[in-house]
């Protein structure tokens, strides 16, 4: 998902990316000058980490657009968590015009606005951006989603949701 993500994000036109970039460089007070050398030796390392674990080449990457589409997976995934509570049901093997009606009508829901925090919705960039390898990581991503089973009763102190967190996250972010 990820993956489909940055690619989404690095192909769209400059009028979708580069507000999408500029607005989440500032959010986080991500701008070059203002990053000491050893911060960005770090993030580097961890980035270098990630890559390897999704299974790219080492070149040819941008790393901002790289942690966009990371923290765009995460929104994404407390949205669609969120989903069913607020009354919305998984779409059922959606073509992809269907799928991108049942998101685009998702990001419209009220509460996300308030979610998305300062950045007010730029994690719905996605949806300019939509390609179907994008479409086909979502519809696996919802799939797997609807066959969580949300009934099943964890032990004393267990969390819910710890086995769907391990199988939607690659393993060089679950032990940041």
């Amino acid at each position: 998902m990820v993956t489909a993500l940055y690619r989404a994000l690095a192909g769209a036109p400059s009028r979708v990316k580069e507000p999408v970039l500029s607005q989440w460089l500032a959010a986080r007070g991500r701008e070059e000058e203002r990053r000491s050398a050893r911060a960005r030796a770090r993030e580097e390392g961890a980035l270098k980490e990630l890559l390897r674990d999704l299974h790219w080449p080492g070149q040819g990457w941008e790393p901002e657009l790289l942690l966009v589409a990371l923290h765009t997976y995460f929104a994404i995934m407390g949205k669609l968590l969120a989903a069913p509570l607020l009354g919305f049901s998984y779409p059922r093997q959606a073509g992809n015009g269907e799928l991108e009606e049942w998101l685009t009508g998702l990001e419209g829901h009220p509460f996300f606005p308030l979610a998305d925090g300062e950045e007010g919705g730029s994690f719905s960039w996605y949806l300019k951006a939509w390609t179907p390898p994008l479409a086909r990581a979502f519809l696996q991503l919802v799939g797997r989603l609807r066959a969580y089973d949300h009934t099943r009763r964890p032990g004393e102190g267990a969390d819910l949701l710890r086995p769907l967190y391990y199988s939607l996250l690659p393993p060089a972010v679950e032990s940041v």
